[in-house]
């Protein structure tokens, strides 16, 4: 056994110096070693191992970066760098079209050397014939305006959304397009089928033409909607059309877009800098969309002609996806599948990344690339991807600026150095457009615009008449959105008779909805009335403030309301509390409680991941997890068996229920039910509260 040992460290050390040694001859020397029977002729054998290994293992332990094995000889058109053990540099690291084709992922924190190790690979990509798309999100690659590639601001697409790419049907594309809406906006399937429904009458109309999501926006306000449920669909789908109108209005406000296939035949920087993310996203996962189907059309199944690369691809392929209340609904997006299925059609895509990604890309990725990432739950993630050892694993904390841990498919991990490119980051926003002012021009040429009558302004939704009990109720709910609705009649001066016609009225014109839920242990059920996106927006029509509600829908109520109750409750207990505090560009926590230490406080109603959700101790010295079900408090448990102790020991797991139950003798009956759900600075001391979890500023 200590032979066996013995022989396995050496063919390590071997390894991790085989830049240095022959690892053959050791190989062949190690075997020889196992199969002679007489001991004096072993102890020469390995000692004559062990003085060849010795010259070179102080190179395991003195070189900044511990060796990795070094990979044999590449060939290929794009040159990533050179391979590095140790201290030495040993040759480019070459990769092959193929490779590309079948997708590369880059990992690197900020500093690191992502963006010039990703431009030296565009450089590359063009000298080789191969045209690229990237979306960039924070202005890094516009230098190559300067290098023959084009750099289109988002303001200058020209879009219709509705038209389909060449040579795919009306009756395929509009199915497509509604669930893109669906995944980006946060839909249901009743509001993704309530589009649906009304976009496959124009298509059946516009036979000459595609229709516009002007089009449809006209079409769907012209419908008086009596039944509760399609008023509720009509609010979602008509409030986002609105907005999109206005933040997108000269983009996606066209009869015929711009080419875009001549966009996907050139060198393509698209900048998506100073746009809202939900519209980010949809442009991103339109244009995925398109050019997935027009490889699809075009049938081309040969080599690599074509690179999408995505900056900060977290933004659209991240793990936490999965747990979305949409995805469970509607299924993965379709920019999910993309990785997949696209590089059966000449497509390669290149990921960069500040962190780990989702799952399909992670498993759909040949060629992942490490540099320095100073999160440690990102490097325990894309080490258990990449199933590094320990000691690997460490070595990702010790990579400088411009060095590289890769790993292919079939090889161990190694380390590349990439050159660090200067970038040309002085371009202005004039010299842009006067640049890129030919090629916009063009690409336009061939938009046709809206007509006169087209371009009328967005009209507004007729205001259903409410008698004096209605609107006295919705103005209270609007001015109180968690006072339950037993406690408002006494506020608004109607017996429960009247609020109760009152609310009948508001639910029958799809302005209100009515939820019950439990508080607590209590077997009753609490109501509420919430607003609906017709609600909102007819009290927003006739001059009210509805910014309570700004993060607060029917959907997410129950999730908001226990946010409510259970910060209500520390803060009657004398904490500071926060409540959706934004602690990075990118994560809010639920509830922050301060008391000379952090507490953050997650509610989750459903399935979540503990992984995600422990990253809130970045930010807080403990974090506690409240859950509805008992068979997820079961599997979170379970799960958190599982992290380190140091991780383990600052999560507590609670039912919802036990958690109200603890913290419910320090509420207060009498008060009025306000709270902004955007705090992020200390409330007055002087706050309110009730039973149905209601907080305001007085």
């Amino acid at each position: 056994m200590e032979d066996l040992r013995w022989v396995a460290e050496a063919k390590e050390i071997a390894s991790r110096l085989n830049s240095y040694v022959n690892q053959e001859f050791i190989d062949r020397q190690l075997c020889m070693y196992m199969m002679e029977e007489d001991e004096y002729e072993k102890r020469k054998i390995r000692s004559s191992i062990e003085s060849l290994l010795g010259i070179y293992t102080p190179q395991l332990l003195l070189s900044k970066i511990p060796p990795c094995p070094s990979p044999p000889d590449t060939n290929g058109k794009i040159v990533l760098g050179n391979v590095v053990q140790g201290d030495r540099e040993l040759f480019p690291y070459k990769i092959d079209l193929q490779t590309i084709n079948k997708h590369i992922a880059v990992f690197g924190a900020t500093g690191s050397g992502k963006t010039s190790l990703v431009s030296n690979f565009l450089r590359q990509l063009s000298k080789c014939g191969i045209k690229w798309l990237a979306f960039d999100i924070k202005r890094d690659l516009r230098g190559f305006v300067k290098e023959d590639a084009w750099v289109i601001r988002w303001e200058w697409l020209r879009i219709n959304p509705f038209q389909p790419p060449p040579g795919i049907s009306p009756k395929v594309w509009m199915t497509i397009v509604p669930d893109i809406f669906a995944h980006c906006f946060y839909w249901f399937s009743p509001s993704e089928n309530y589009m649906l429904e009304f976009l496959s009458q124009l298509y059946e109309k516009s036979k000459d033409a595609c229709p516009t999501v002007r089009d449809l926006y006209d079409l769907i306000v012209k419908r008086e909607e009596r039944n509760r449920k399609r008023a509720e669909y009509f609010g979602v789908v008509t409030n986002r059309l609105a907005s999109l109108l206005i933040v997108l209005k000269e983009v996606i406000d066209v009869r015929r877009s711009m080419p875009l296939e001549q966009i996907f035949a050139h060198p393509t920087v698209l900048e998506l800098d100073g746009l809202r993310r939900d519209e980010t996203n949809f442009l991103v996962e339109y244009i995925l969309a398109y050019l997935f189907y027009y490889r699809l059309m075009k049938g081309q199944r040969s080599s690599l002609s074509h690179v999408i690369v995505c900056d900060e691809a977290n933004r659209w392929f991240y793990s936490q996806r999965r747990w979305k209340e949409t995805t469970v609904e509607l299924g993965m997006p379709f920019i999910e599948t993309v990785p997949q299925i696209i590089r059966d059609y000449c497509e390669g895509m290149v990921f960069a990344s500040q962190g780990c990604l989702s799952q399909t890309v992670m498993s759909n990725t040949n060629l992942k690339i490490v540099g320095f990432l100073g999160d440690g739950e990102d490097i325990d993630a894309i080490s258990r991807s990449l199933g590094l050892s320990d000691e690997e694993r460490s070595m990702i904390m010790k990579l400088e600026t411009g060095y590289w841990m890769v790993s292919k498919a079939g090889t161990r991990p190694f380390i590349i150095r990439s050159p660090l490119t200067a970038l040309d980051k002085t371009v202005t926003d004039e010299e842009l457009k006067t640049r890129m002012q030919p090629v916009i021009a063009e690409l336009q040429k061939s938009t046709i615009e809206p007509t006169e009558k087209d371009t009328k302004t967005v009209e507004p939704l007729r205001i259903p008449s409410l008698t004096e009990d209605a609107l006295a109720l919705i103005i209270d709910v609007n001015a109180h959105p968690f006072k339950g609705f037993a406690a408002r009649c006494p506020s608004i001066g109607l017996s429960i008779r009247k609020a109760e016609s009152a609310k009948a009225e508001l639910v029958a014109k799809g302005l209100a909805k009515e939820v019950g839920t439990k508080l607590g242990k209590s077997k009753r059920l609490t109501k509420f009335l919430v607003l609906t996106e017709l609600g909102l927006k007819v009290l927003r029509r006739a001059g009210y403030d509805t910014s309570l509600w700004r993060r607060t829908g029917y959907q997410n109520f129950e999730h908001q309301l226990y946010i409510v109750l259970i910060g209500y409750a520390y803060k009657k207990a004398g904490y500071q509390i926060f409540i959706e505090k934004a602690v990075s560009d990118d994560r809010r926590v639920d509830v922050i409680v301060s008391n000379g230490k952090q507490t953050a406080i997650e509610v989750e109603l459903g399935p979540f991941s503990l992984e995600n959700e422990a990253k809130a101790l970045r930010y807080a010295d403990e974090l506690i997890i409240a859950v509805r079900e008992e068979s997820v408090l079961h599997e979170t448990k379970m799960e958190l068996e599982g992290l380190p102790s140091e991780m383990k020991n600052r999560i507590s797991i609670y039912l919802i229920d036990e958690l109200l139950s603890i913290l419910r003798p320090n509420y207060n009956i009498n008060t009025r039910g306000n709270i902004s759900l955007e705090q992020n600075k200390h409330t007055s001391n002087h706050i309110h509260g009730n039973e149905y979890g209601n907080e305001g500023n007085e």
